[in-house]
This record gives C-alpha cells, sequence and structure tokens, in this order.
C-alpha cells in the first residue's frame, strides 16, 4: 500500500492557495486539477494532480484541526 505523505508537506509550492482559491470561488476538482497541472503545480512526490488528489487534499485542509 502507498504511505500518504503528511499533511505538512503539501505546501504553496504545490499549489495549495491556488487550490483552495479555486475552491472557494466553485471550481470543480477536475478543474482544480487541470488548472493546478497547467500551472506546473505538481503534488509532494512529483506527480501530477488528479481530482481524487485535490479532493482529498482539500478534505485534508478543511478538516486538519478535526483529527489532531
Amino acid at each position: 500500500a502507498k504511505r500518504r505523505l503528511p499533511r505538512t508537506a503539501l505546501k504553496e509550492q504545490h499549489g495549495l492557495f491556488r487550490m483552495l482559491e479555486m475552491h472557494r470561488q466553485g471550481a470543480s476538482l477536475a478543474t482544480i486539477s487541470a488548472a493546478l497541472n497547467n500551472e506546473g503545480f505538481r503534488r509532494p512526490g512529483g506527480s501530477r494532480w488528479h481530482h481524487t488528489s485535490v479532493a482529498r487534499a482539500i478534505n485534508d485542509v478543511l478538516h486538519l484541526d478535526e483529527t489532531d
């Protein structure tokens, strides 16, 4: 099984602020992932963003305080 990176690994260099900005504006997960990839952002492991990884990242950020 793949090991997920800790939440702290997701930073601006991965498009965190852009992702959250687009999410607040109501963009779809597919639109967000396409924009991040087109703008050169990559996930912490270096791979491209997909709608599922965007959803997981947004969920992690929005629920950060609930699990700590």
